[in-house]
């Protein structure tokens, strides 16, 4: 694998060596859709510092006591020795989604064309699914690859690096939200709930126009013995009648 710095370094120089903090609270790292635990070193929590790029959100991790700056210049090299951890999440593509497979293929092919020597493993744990890459030679570091519904998240640290293994034990991605995709409508069907003590109404995957007519709409339910209030009802409060 090619040795690439931080995408943040150019901003972290341009601003004199501060970086965006990333959004954390109790000690976890809100992303765009996924979050997770920051890693800890002799009791303190790593700083999360972020990078928004065209095609993907970068997140470099940065241990107590070093400077975002120094974390972005280090190399392949250097990650073991700082503790520095890199993520990257690539949102997936809805119309063409990566595979496992397909991702551990692609990494196999840049290996072998780096002419690295490597050890490639499953992750036992984890939310979800992935695989490890343990790079030997000619730089030792580990490259973690997870699949997740909402992106592909890439995670370069040190060789056996126990700091990445807790973010992907805690990576989790946000719950997947139902829109409502008729005409004019926007938001999420959560935005129709009901007052507290009104009769629980069943989730909305979307609403689409009807063939006959064609100013009607169908919802569609996702529980069966739905007892709730009836189709008018539901069309008048969320101000299709």
């Amino acid at each position: 694998m090619r040795d690439r710095r931080s995408a943040l370094l150019p901003l972290l120089l341009a601003v004199g060596g501060l970086g965006r903090p990333g959004a954390a609270a109790a000690g976890r790292f809100k992303g765009e859709g996924y979050s997770f635990d920051l890693p800890t070193r002799k009791g303190q929590a790593y700083q999360a510092v972020t990078h928004q790029g065209e095609d993907s959100q970068e997140v470099l991790l940065v241990p107590p006591a070093l400077s975002p700056r120094r974390a972005a210049e280090a190399g392949l090299e250097d990650f073991g020795r700082l503790g520095v951890v890199r993520l990257e999440a690539s949102p997936s593509d809805e119309e063409d989604p990566k595979t496992l497979e397909a991702l551990r293929q692609e990494t196999v092919q840049s290996l072998k064309e780096e002419g690295a020597k490597y050890r490639l493993e499953a992750l036992a744990k984890g939310p979800l699914p992935g695989f490890k890459a343990e790079v030997a030679a000619p730089v030792p570091f580990s490259l973690w690859v997870v699949l997740g519904r909402r992106a592909v998240y890439t995670l370069t640290a040190g060789p056996s690096s126990g700091e990445a293994l807790a973010v992907i034990r805690s990576l989790k991605e946000d719950p997947p939200v139902h829109r409502l995709a008729g005409p004019g409508v926007r938001g999420s069907a959560g935005a129709a709930a009901g007052t507290a003590g009104a009769r629980r109404r069943p989730p909305v995957d979307w609403i689409h126009p009807a063939p006959h007519p064609a100013d009607e709409v169908k919802l569609e339910y996702e529980q069966p013995g739905y007892d709730g209030p009836d189709l008018e009802t539901v069309l008048s409060e969320l101000g299709l009648r």
